[in-house]
């Protein structure tokens, strides 16, 4: 900056003097050409954006990538490839046998037969005169009053499928024979199923007070047949008709005795029962 000095002058007017001093003026800086302005580099958009993670495909083997919702995530994305795939189908006729149940109505069902079920049970039972109830087998060997009678006949039906008890059984079958849990084949005690004791009142057989041993085919793992088959109820209404409708025609029962006893087995089964449910007069000491 350069500073200039102006000459000092007096000027008088009437009685008042004015003195005008020098002053300083500052003269107007040189022009000047600025420097360049240093302008930054283009970065790349890479850089200026958050660095993303980058997922790596886990193998199929791995647990992460079975958990539950990834399966059902695969199974969801497949269902919806297939029904983008596939054509329209044709309408299919609804089958009479195919059932749709909701789970209110499947509880229903289940109550229903587990209804009947206790009610088929009691009428494989003895009912008592004095009470009226309905005794079963183990009911009946405590019971005081009838317990000698039905322990002979259970006696018997042991003594039917085994080999004979107290000389009274003519021919035994020998289905049935007595073995220690040691002695069933390891690879089988998963096959052992259970027993059951059906008593019923039959006026008109030789021996009124039956007892039966019965197998629980629920839980039978043979590989051969293990029904029996029976007629349809269309075959029985024709054979009556055709009874009843044929003149002076007669009509015939054959009662076959212990036709299921003498059945062959491929291998032998094998049945859990308790001790005290077999009859003092069958137990060998």
């Amino acid at each position: 900056m350069n500073l200039q000095p102006l000459n000092e002058e007096r000027r008088t007017t009437g009685s008042m003097t004015v003195s005008l001093t020098p002053e300083v003026v500052a003269s107007p800086p040189p022009v000047t050409q600025s420097p360049p302005r240093l302008q930054r580099s283009p970065q790349p958009q890479a850089l200026k954006k958050r660095c993303k993670r980058v997922q790596v495909p886990l193998p199929a083997s791995a647990p992460a990538a079975n958990t539950r919702s990834k399966v059902r995530e695969k199974k969801r994305i497949l269902e919806k490839q297939r029904v983008l795939l596939r054509e329209k189908p044709e309408p299919q006729p609804k089958r009479a046998s195919t059932l749709h149940y909701s789970t209110r109505n499947l509880r229903g069902a289940v109550r229903k037969m587990q209804k009947v079920e206790n009610q088929v049970h009691k009428a494989l039972a003895v009912m008592d005169k004095k009470s009226g109830k309905m005794l079963n087998y183990r009911q009946l060997l405590r019971h005081p009053d009838y317990k000698k009678d039905w322990s002979l006949s259970s006696a018997n039906e042991f003594g039917r499928l085994a080999n004979g008890v107290g000389g009274r059984i003519k021919n035994p079958t020998n289905t049935i024979k007595f073995v220690r849990y040691q002695d069933i084949p390891k690879e089988r005690r998963k096959d052992v199923t259970y027993g059951q004791f059906v008593c019923t009142v039959r006026p008109e057989k030789k021996e009124q007070n039956h007892t039966r041993f019965v197998v629980g085919g629920n839980k039978i793992n043979y590989p051969g047949e293990v029904a029996t088959p029976t007629a349809e109820m269309l075959v029985a209404k024709l054979l009556f008709n055709s009874v009843v409708s044929t003149p002076g025609a007669k009509f015939m029962t054959v009662d076959l005795s212990n036709i299921y006893l003498m059945t062959p087995f491929k291998r032998p089964e094998y049945i859990r029962m308790k001790m005290s449910d077999i009859p003092e007069e069958t137990k060998v000491g």
